[in-house]
This record gives structure tokens, C-alpha cells and sequence, in this order.
């Protein structure tokens, strides 16, 4: 292998950020009312960008305050492909009260009523694509709450530090 004994250069580490309830709330009414949902999910639930992209309707389940996690969007090259989540394994979230009844009238309101509709899609009904979501709603949110330097990744890290809080097993977390 011509890279054995080769060193690559150190990659600097990023302080992992992470948002209390009332900065949720401040951002949340920083960001578009219609992302308004996607943001309190991603920060409460710990989704990566891509299972939330991917979220269908049929995967929750608002009796139970649950998300199934069975899919991911991701794309190359300008095409969004969609498959196994990260870790190839499907997983089930828990949603708090407030959340499950805010997505209850998500739902209700916004989502197409088919089965496989999204649940979270861009402003003209598309999927979501990390990088415009990220320049044209993401990254105006953030500055306008003051967050300039938050990344949407720390929403996972906020979602576990919330846990945390609340005394939820290292299990809880780690499987959320």
C-alpha cells in the first residue's frame, strides 16, 4: 500500500455545540414557520439531516409518540438517493408530548395525506437538500438568533444533552 507510514495532517476538532430548551425557541422563531417542526424534531430527537429528509409520513406514529427510522437522503452529485439509514439499522424514537402533538398538527396541515408523503420537505414540496437548506434557511436562522457558528450536526448533540438532562440512561441516548 504506497500510503503505509504515511501521516496525514491533524484535522482540527470543533467544541461540540449544543442548545437549552429557551435557545431552541429562540431559533425556532428565527427560522422559516415552515421548518419551524423539522427544527424542534431534529433538536429533540437527535435525526441526522438525511433520516429527517427522508421521513415518511407511514413511519410515524403519532399514537405512540414514535419515528421510525428506516430510511436516509442523501445526494451525489445533484441527485438525492435514498436508502438505509447511517448505520444500516432502522431504529425507533420516542417523541416527548409537546412534540408528537406539534407534529400531530404538522401532519394534519402541511404533509400530503399519502402514505409515502414527506414529512419534512424543502419550501416548494421537494425534498430536502442539505446544502440549500443550509444557505438559504439554516444559515439565516442562526444568524439572526445569534448562533452564527452552530452547525445543524449539533442539533444531535443538543437532542443528547437534553436526555441527559432528564437523568435517560446512556442506553436511551445511545440508541436514540
Amino acid at each position: 500500500n504506497p500510503t503505509t507510514g504515511a501521516s496525514l495532517p491533524s484535522m482540527p476538532q470543533r467544541e461540540m455545540q449544543y442548545l437549552n430548551p429557551e435557545q431552541i425557541d429562540e431559533l425556532a422563531r428565527a427560522i422559516d414557520p415552515r421548518h419551524r417542526v423539522w427544527l424542534y424534531t431534529m433538536a429533540w430527537t437527535g435525526l441526522r439531516f438525511g433520516e429527517a429528509a427522508a421521513l415518511r409520513r407511514r413511519n410515524v406514529d403519532i399514537l405512540r409518540s414514535e419515528l421510525r427510522i428506516v430510511e436516509s437522503a442523501t445526494e451525489v452529485d445533484g441527485t438525492i438517493h435514498c436508502g438505509s439509514p447511517k448505520t444500516n439499522r432502522h431504529r425507533t424514537v420516542h417523541l416527548p408530548v409537546f412534540l408528537r402533538d406539534m407534529l400531530n398538527d404538522h401532519l394534519t396541515t402541511v404533509t400530503d395525506p399519502d402514505a409515502d408523503a414527506l414529512v419534512f420537505t424543502s419550501t416548494d414540496g421537494t425534498v430536502m437538500r442539505r446544502h440549500n437548506f443550509g444557505r438559504r434557511q439554516w444559515k439565516p436562522a442562526t444568524d439572526a438568533a445569534g448562533f452564527k457558528s452552530l452547525r445543524m450536526h449539533d442539533l444531535r448533540h443538543t437532542a443528547a444533552a437534553l436526555m441527559i438532562s432528564v437523568n435517560e440512561s446512556p442506553e436511551t441516548v445511545k440508541r436514540q
